[in-house]
């Protein structure tokens, strides 16, 4: 829902970074206020809340500027703010549907332009190795898997921007693409 995962050590200590997530739980509440997700990058990758995933009424994020708790949004900006969510996720969906209707004849490198061009609609800021990988997932999400060789040397070629092994976990990701 928020691409965060649980940790009990950035619960006790919710300013400190690394753990589980790599960023702190304030820093990942803000970031989830602003984006819907603990990144910008991290928004095709989560969804709305379920109706019993509400959150709690009483919760109330931390303000990074003074560690008090007190909420930085009224109810009508969250509001907004979600439909916004919905709005983008939305689109991310039908762009995937029409990249997806019209990769067939296209060159690798006119697909790479279509995802970038798509990406900055989307204010998704997709990296270099994200648009080369969407590129070839769009076309077939079962690509790692039928062309081994040319996966393992994307994620070779694309280690020194995050490592080797996230890379190779990038590898096993499928699309969102609801049918």
């Amino acid at each position: 829902m928020c691409f965060w995962e649980d940790d009990p050590e950035q619960a006790e200590r919710p300013w400190g970074t690394g753990g589980a997530n790599g960023i702190s739980l304030v820093q990942a509440q803000q970031a989830y206020l602003r984006h819907g997700a603990t990144d910008a990058d991290a928004v095709s990758k989560v969804r709305p809340p379920k109706t019993d995933e509400a959150r709690d009424q009483a919760w109330q994020p931390y303000d990074p500027d003074d560690g008090e708790l007190h909420p930085l949004y009224t109810e009508e900006e969250l509001r907004e703010s979600y439909a916004r969510g919905r709005a983008h996720w939305a689109a991310f969906q039908a762009g995937l549907r029409t990249m997806r209707a019209e990769s067939g004849g296209l060159s690798d490198q006119a697909m790479e332009r279509m995802v970038r061009q798509f990406s900055d609609a989307l204010s998704l800021a997709y990296g270099d190795a994200e648009i080369e990988l969407f590129s070839h997932l769009i076309r077939d999400d079962h690509w790692p898997r039928k062309q081994p060789r040319r996966a393992l040397a994307w994620a070779w070629r694309h280690r020194h921007s995050t490592s080797l092994p996230a890379r190779l976990s990038q590898l096993k990701y499928r699309l969102p693409l609801a049918e």
